[in-house]
């Protein structure tokens, strides 16, 4: 955690690469779909970091580039307007030396937002998603470094068009630890958007510690 806090470019880890990779076996499907269907759609990765890591493979938003680029159907798409958005400078100006070294599409526009924060700017970049149109097709990546950064009350706002589509990080391992600590609703609870989450029925595994298991109406 501390590299990610100081360092501009860090080491991938495992859970990286699989989520990257899951991340391409979905947009090979999206775009497949979408981009031969509509004529214009976007992608918003709200997370951008720095779009490398110092072990070599690509960041996210690179992996979104380079899936457009390399899809088999890549001749039939529709445009695809790719927007990041990175709250640190040094890492913003690391993902601009990224893009270059791609080779250029006239159907791929990418556009790297000044730094910012999400919570800051999703409305803007809803705006610039959408161009103009409710029903044009977007599809955020979130995945923040912390459940701090993207609450379920901001996902939501990502969900107001009528072809709107959301790829989260959902922090279990994160509010499992602070479902042990005194006063956690105070961190859960802005997270969720509210305290609907405390119908949760508290179970207890053997020799082991509480689990929270959400109800629902049959």
């Amino acid at each position: 955690m501390e590299e990610l806090q100081e360092q501009t470019v860090w080491r991938s880890d495992p859970h990286t690469q699989v989520k990257h990779l899951v991340y391409r076996h979905y947009l090979q499907c999206w775009m497949a779909k979408i981009l031969q269907t509509f004529r214009e759609a976007t992608i918003v990765d709200a997370f951008a970091g720095p779009g490398v890591y110092t072990d070599g493979p690509p960041g996210s938003s690179l992996v979104v580039a380079k899936t457009f680029l390399e899809h088999t159907a890549h001749r039939r798409f529709g445009k695809l307007n790719l927007i990041c958005l990175e709250e640190r400078p040094d890492r913003v100006e690391e993902l601009k030396r990224q893009f270059p070294k791609l080779p250029p599409s006239p159907q791929l526009n990418i556009s790297v937002q000044p730094p910012g924060k999400f919570a800051d700017q999703q409305s803007q970049l809803s705006m610039l998603a959408h161009r103009g149109r409710a029903d044009t097709p977007v599809l955020w990546l979130i995945d923040p470094f912390d459940l701090k950064s993207a609450p379920f009350s901001l996902i939501r706002q990502c969900l107001t068009g009528s072809r709107d589509e959301v790829l989260f990080t959902l922090f279990t391992n994160e509010l499992h630890r602070f479902c042990q600590r005194e006063n956690f609703d105070k961190a859960v609870t802005p997270y969720f958007g509210g305290n609907h989450w405390q119908v949760a029925t508290s179970e207890r595994r053997p020799g082991g510690c509480p689990v929270n298991a959400l109800g629902h109406a049959g």
